[in-house]
């Protein structure tokens, strides 16, 4: 099972360090992180937690979050990780799921007291009309995607571990490494992508949970980190502030970035101030871990999300299902041992499962094309615009319109006109506010590098493009 694989890697490391609090100072060896990971299992027995029960996990203290989800994986539970857990999410899961007990930091009623930390509060059990979980499920993943309905996608124990040791291997990490992420661990992309990939190595994880670039600078000098894992969003605030020109890039071999597209300009820009190139993780809520990009070419880094890792397959399909030839662009379809075994409880999500052939594709969303260099991606299908009939994907427009030396970033949408046709708008940046380029300029350039139907009709300029939390753009008036 998942927690004895995990735990067996972790054993072999015994008194080194495995994670270290900046905030206080504490270092956690893996004995130690074991040795509670025992007790919680420990617990569970006592207990009387059910096999296959499950638990959702919602807890600030890593330390205590890890051990916990070891020790619920060792015990055959399955775990949904919570970012928070309000009553109202909580709800959700009960619905879609059902749910038998929560994990959390405070305690509520009917609870009983696991640690000082860590309470256990019983739920409402199984959902009603649900079917029994799949015996080898790991992990309940709730996802909204795009469409902004709760999915429950489910993980086996092998696909787990298939994502957490082969992105390691991907990454050559080892003892000597030291990680850093700003992003939170309760961020489940963010946990399986590298806190729990380097504790399987023997890295140290050091947790400092900020996206100040003075407080990011303090901690990759201190630690001396070798692997930086952050968002796009983080690398684009990083690069606005003096702080990245006071970080010792030297010790430095890996910066890794997932969640969402990165604009070029941004490769560009950490590559001169520090010299190191940004190494993409392409990855989906179904699909795990798909690619890695190694190369530490500048051009072929900015250019695709690499080749896929071990494990996984990949193929390139029209609207009609017909797969298309290499190099030509289409929705990208997934398989392999990292990806989900499907959807719970949900038959009209199942259907994105094509499980008449195999091995089994899920529909990514995603929006591109495989060549030489790796897998190209251009965006979400759900984003496309059509456009007198023609289909433009907006990142394209995007990379078009921040190429002009007067604007620093965009945002591409569509609206209709007057008589109902869609026309293309884009939302820009100036690079230097106070003296913006003319918008005719901008429309006149983009015609020069792009056919006309994909030119904006209207720019309108603003002081920043929205994201979202996880840094993606927002693309409306």
């Amino acid at each position: 099972m998942l927690g004895e694989k995990i735990v067996e890697h972790m054993k072999q490391f015994g008194q080194r360090p495995a994670i270290q609090i900046n905030d206080t100072g504490d270092v956690y060896t893996f004995a130690q992180i074991l040795q509670r990971v025992e007790y919680y299992r420990q617990q569970l027995i006592l207990r009387q937690l059910p096999a296959g029960c499950v638990a959702a996990v919602s807890l600030e203290n890593v330390v205590e979050y890890i051990a916990v989800l070891l020790a619920l994986w060792q015990h055959d539970c399955i775990v949904v990780p919570m970012e928070e857990c309000s009553a109202h999410a909580l709800s959700q899961v009960q619905a879609k799921a059902g749910l038998d007990y929560l994990l959390c930091g405070e305690m509520r009623p009917g609870g009983a007291v696991l640690s000082e930390s860590v309470y256990l509060i019983p739920q409402g059990g199984q959902a009603p009309n649900s079917t029994p979980a799949p015996i080898d499920a790991a992990v309940f993943l709730y996802t909204s995607g795009t469409t902004g309905l709760p999915k429950c996608v489910v993980f086996s124990h092998e696909a787990m571990y298939r994502n957490i040791a082969d992105l390691a291997q991907s990454l050559n990490l080892a003892p000597s490494d030291v990680c850093y992420t700003p992003v939170s661990h309760l961020i489940t992309s963010a946990l399986t992508t590298i806190y729990l990939p380097g504790l399987i190595s023997g890295a140290t994880v050091v947790i400092k949970k900020t996206f100040l670039p003075g407080a990011m600078k303090n901690v990759i000098n201190r630690y001396r980190v070798t692997v930086l894992f952050s968002v796009p969003f983080v690398y684009a605030k990083l690069l606005e502030s003096p702080a990245i020109d006071q970080i010792e890039w030297d010790h430095v071999r890996l910066c890794l970035t997932s969640s969402s597209y990165m604009a070029p300009q941004h490769f560009v820009g950490l590559y001169e101030k520090s010299g190191k190139v940004i190494h993409s993780i392409y990855c989906s809520s179904e699909c795990g871990v798909i690619s890695y990009q190694a190369s530490d070419d500048l051009t072929k880094a900015q250019s695709s999300v690499g080749h896929p890792v071990k494990g996984v397959y990949i193929k390139i399909v029209a609207s009609d299902g017909a797969e298309v030839p290499h190099g030509v662009c289409g929705e990208i379809l997934v398989a392999g041992a990292h990806c989900a075994s499907g959807y719970y409880n949900d038959d009209i999500c199942q259907q994105r499962l094509i499980s008449k052939q195999y091995p089994c594709y899920f529909h990514t969303g995603d929006f591109g094309c495989v060549t030489q260099e790796g897998i190209v991606l251009k965006g979400r299908i759900s984003q496309t615009m059509n456009i007198a009939g023609h289909l433009v994907n907006p990142q394209e427009v995007e990379d078009r319109l921040i190429l002009h030396p007067g604007l620093q970033d965009a945002a591409v949408f569509s609206l209709p006109d007057d008589d109902h046709n869609e026309r293309i708008y884009a939302k820009v940046v100036a690079a230097d506010r106070e003296n913006p380029p003319d918008e005719e300029d901008v429309i006149r350039f983009c015609r020069d590098g792009m056919e006309d139907y994909k030119v904006p009709r209207k720019i309108i300029f603003v002081d920043e493009i929205d994201l979202t939390s996880t840094g993606k753009k927002i693309r409306k008036l």
